[in-house]
């Protein structure tokens, strides 16, 4: 379709979209969004630098994120590499799963059980060029926001949270759904670029991550996940204390939620000539 007929494969160019129609949306200036990228992914940097199994363990400045060189290319305008993801790795991550009775008879001690809250998942069209809007999705607010509510955790409650970093638009937008200041660090692990994970598997070693970070201090944990092209969005609570309103098994989808939230789809066309606003755009 038009997306091939362009060059709009993957998600590093469809990525920057959001983040280019984010940004004034949020009244940013561009120096104003990218040193907000920048903060968050030097936060993110220097949790890498100690977490186990991180891939780049060596903190980066604000400055050194923001400024293009020689060893940190522009990737699609405004991300350089350093704000995306790192998908060239080789890691291995597990989690064990089992009931409570299980993990007391194996003689897992009460300080490092960690349960596992009630989830929440919805998605978006896997065509990115049919979204109502490039400043949100209805299913990423969905996904948070419920999981919260399951498991009867406001935002204020959270310790810590690892909210997908494949590029800097998905955080941006998911932080303000929490409340979540940007100098505090949105993950457990280090994120998609120093944490690194291979695709489709970073959230695993979030997990295990959330898990070690639980044992050492804190209650409650959230993990959300983002995927496609902002197209899936998992989120779900790990907590120290047993959930009372997450009753399993659970019916995680909320599809009808997310559908019930979404603007008026635009028609899509390259045929059209004549005056139109420029809502979004990058360059490779």
């Amino acid at each position: 379709g038009l997306r091939r007929k362009y060059g709009l494969i993957n998600p590093g160019e469809i990525y920057p979209f959001y983040e280019n129609a984010l940004r004034p949306a949020l009244g940013q200036t561009l120096e104003e969004g990218q040193a907000e990228s920048a903060l968050i992914w030097s936060k993110m940097s220097q949790v890498a630098e100690g977490s186990e199994g991180a891939w780049l363990r060596k903190p980066k400045s604000p400055e050194e994120i923001a400024t293009p060189s020689a060893s940190n290319r522009p990737i699609a305008f405004p991300y350089t590499k350093l704000m995306v993801a790192n998908s060239s790795v080789n890691q291995g991550a597990a989690v064990i799963v089992t009931s409570l009775a299980r993990a007391r008879e194996a003689g897992v001690p009460e300080d490092r059980l960690i349960h596992v809250g009630a989830g929440a998942a919805a998605h978006e069209s896997d065509e990115p060029l049919t979204r109502a809007e490039w400043t949100s999705t209805p299913s990423m607010p969905v996904s948070i926001e419920k999981a919260l509510d399951l498991n009867g955790v406001s935002a204020a409650q959270l310790v810590y949270a690892e909210l997908y970093s494949c590029f800097p638009c998905v955080p941006k937008m998911a932080r303000r759904i929490l409340g979540w200041p940007a100098n505090r660090p949105v993950t457990v692990h280090g994120g998609l670029t120093f944490g690194g994970g291979p695709i489709g598997n970073y959230m695993t070693h979030a997990i295990a991550a959330m898990v070690r970070a639980l044992r050492r201090q804190g209650r409650t944990g959230l993990l959300f996940a983002n995927g496609g092209h902002c197209s899936h969005n998992h989120s779900m609570v790990l907590t120290r204390d047993p959930p009372e309103k997450a009753l399993f098994p659970q019916d995680y989808h909320y599809q009808e939620l997310a559908d019930a939230q979404r603007g008026t789809i635009p028609p899509l066309t390259d045929e059209y000539e004549g005056p139109a606003p420029v809502e979004t755009y990058t360059v490779i």
